[in-house]
């Protein structure tokens, strides 16, 4: 008799399932939950982006170090035209491809084992297509470097690595934001950076609110490849906007 009862009152409990009171707290510990782990999950992604950037700018500090050692020691421009094997431009840090003003032409693929697609930040969310305007999520360091104005235009001799006095803290690369360039009505980037020191009005101006050729994609920072080829993450805010110690040569 006493099992029979057991028995009734496991399938009374059986058949009347969970409350509303119970649902609502299983609810509520699955939000709590949520609300805890997804920011976690995100932040680790966004680490594993930044990982990834910082791989493809170590690269891309190879590369340059390559393409300086067979030039004895120059630097490059950033960008000259070409006419052969097809007419176009040769841009350091750009997606390559055809465009209606020739072809243009990745200037350090002949060093990078990987794809154009190093050129590209994960964590940057930008359709990149190729030509004039910057096809990439970094930048070169021109002014010192490259010793070129903002509109391309040579400023001096090549630069070579004697005449850098500290390659270890002098930027080469970095990550870019939309670059104050106007040109065919949009602001648009271009594949180079340049310190603070320089005021640049470009083809159009300078954006309203522009305050800064670099990105701040990684926890408020960005990764920089320097020139003596390695990379490294720092805060967007701080030595590498205040002055152009981290630009310039010595």
């Amino acid at each position: 008799m006493r099992g029979s009862t057991t028995d009734r009152i496991c399938r009374t409990r059986r058949a009347r399932g969970f409350t509303l009171i119970e649902l609502l707290v299983v609810i509520a510990i699955i939000a709590i939950l949520a609300a805890i782990l997804f920011p976690v999950f995100a932040a680790a992604r966004e680490r594993g982006r930044q990982s990834a950037c910082l791989a493809h700018q170590n690269e891309l500090g190879k590369a340059m170090m390559m393409y300086v050692d067979d030039h004895n020691g120059s630097f490059p421009r950033g960008y000259f035209t070409v006419q052969t094997p097809r007419p176009g431009s040769v841009i350091l840090l750009s997606v390559p491809g055809r465009t209606a003003y020739g072809y243009t032409y990745w200037g350090l693929e002949k060093y990078c084992s990987s794809s154009y697609k190093i050129l590209i930040c994960p964590s940057d969310q930008v359709d990149f297509k190729p030509g004039f305007g910057g096809s990439a999520s970094y930048a070169y360091n021109s002014w010192y470097l490259g010793n070129m104005t903002p509109d391309w235009q040579i400023r001096g001799p090549q630069i070579k690595d004697s005449h850098i006095g500290n390659p270890a803290q002098t930027v080469m690369i970095a990550e870019a934001q939309a670059h104050p360039v106007q040109y065919q009505g949009q602001w648009i980037r271009t594949d180079h950076i340049y310190p603070p020191s320089v005021s640049y009005g470009g083809y159009g101006g300078v954006p309203k609110d522009y305050n800064s050729f670099t990105a701040g994609r990684h926890k408020k920072g960005l990764n920089v490849t320097w020139a003596d080829g390695h990379a490294s993450w720092m805060p967007k805010q701080g030595d590498l906007s205040r002055d152009d110690t981290l630009f310039d040569l010595n």
